[in-house]
């Protein structure tokens, strides 16, 4: 296999760094692989929620990570340190560029660079939903630092695990699709990919992690992969939303560095609307229209039909008992922004009752 037969990876260059895993009741850390991500940590969000009401109205606003608040005495929930060190004020240099707002319960994730001084730290809220259970989960997202050496879970001073970070980025291909037309748009793309020569030693000691996303826009991703350990992926894509110009992108983390690899991209027919119909039984009648590429079509989407099509109500639900005495077949027809149309025959009903009947002869 030559190297013009695969598509090599590269830096999945997401700001922000995903940190989770588990903790018993015993103290005992278990670490999910680390994943950059584009999605900004809660605690970044709702500074930038409360800058931006603060700001004069037309004010440029940045997806910076705000300035850090003073450090914490040392112990404290803000600012967890190893036994014997000394906090470090943000700014000064192997000082924290990213702190989150403290916790009352004293958990807190921390990312050391070799000299194990903080990089970064963020605290994490962890709760046990019930007596019986020996594991809490616990997530947080922190700004990604190429100097990362060590992801450290401290409670108050408290070392209760650490992640020793790989330096190097994973290294992969991706054998298959590497062309547009290796694509079937209307059934399955079979992803393939294998390690890089230059991988296969590393990752003997610290093995790849991989998720499939996909977009038909470049802009919403979904996710249907996650937590793979081989190296191939079927993605239905009759599952999938439509447009012209859909990749699918394959992502590795070694535990903290992310690189990735994409299709190149492919045209994937839209699909028709959806209706989400609820039981059938009258007198009333509720519907929801759902499209793969436009999520809920609701309100003027939705169109009541009687009797051969004659439009008698519009929106998420009917009363069957507005019709009439008489029996009257009814159907719902849920249209998209693109005018693609679905139409489901519901059958006929008494219009005094709002029940469904079984039509006498003649009436069909």
């Amino acid at each position: 296999m030559s190297e013009h037969d695969v598509i090599k990876s590269q830096p999945f260059d997401a700001p922000f760094v995903r940190v989770r895993g588990r903790l018993s009741r015993q103290g005992v850390i278990s670490w999910s692989p680390c994943l950059r991500t584009s999605h900004p940590p809660s605690w970044i969000r709702s500074r930038q929620g409360d800058e931006q009401s603060r700001s004069p109205s037309g004010a440029p606003h940045t997806t910076k990570p705000p300035p850090p608040p003073s450090p914490a005495p040392i112990g404290s929930a803000a600012e967890p340190v190893r036994p014997g060190r000394a906090p470090v004020a943000p700014g000064e240099p192997g000082g924290s560029t990213a702190v989150a707002p403290p916790r009352d319960d004293g958990y807190m994730v921390v990312f050391q660079d070799a000299q194990e001084k903080v990089i970064a730290r963020a605290p994490v809220h962890i709760r046990f939903f019930a007596p019986e259970r020996q594991h809490a989960l616990f997530t947080q997202r922190l700004p990604y630092h190429r100097d990362t050496h060590r992801v450290v879970f401290f409670r108050g001073e408290r070392e209760l695990g650490a992640l020793t970070v790989p330096k190097r980025l994973p290294e992969f291909v991706l054998v298959h699709p590497v062309k547009s037309h290796e694509v079937d748009v209307h059934g399955i793309l079979h992803l393939r990919w294998d390690l890089a020569k230059a991988e296969k030693a590393p990752a003997k000691k610290a093995p790849l992690t991989y998720y499939v996303r996909y977009s038909a826009d470049g802009g919403q991703w979904y996710r249907p992969g996650v937590n793979i350990k081989g190296t191939s992926f079927d993605l239905d894509l009759r599952e999938m939303p439509g447009g012209e110009r859909c990749i699918a992108q394959v992502i590795a983390t070694n535990g903290y560095q992310t690189s990735y690899v994409e299709t190149p991209p492919f045209a994937v027919p839209r699909k028709s609307p959806e209706i989400l119909l609820a039981t059938p039984q009258g007198p009333l009648l509720f519907a929801q229209g759902f499209s793969r590429e436009e999520g809920p079509l609701v309100g003027e989407s939705i169109v009541w039909l009687a009797d051969g099509g004659r439009p008698v109500g519009m929106g998420a639900s009917f009363d069957v008992r507005q019709l009439g005495d008489r029996t009257h077949q009814l159907a719902v027809r849920v249209t998209d922004s693109r005018g693609a149309v679905t139409l489901q025959h519901l059958g006929w009903y008494n219009g005094g009752t709002g029940q469904p009947v079984t039509p006498r002869a003649g009436c069909a």
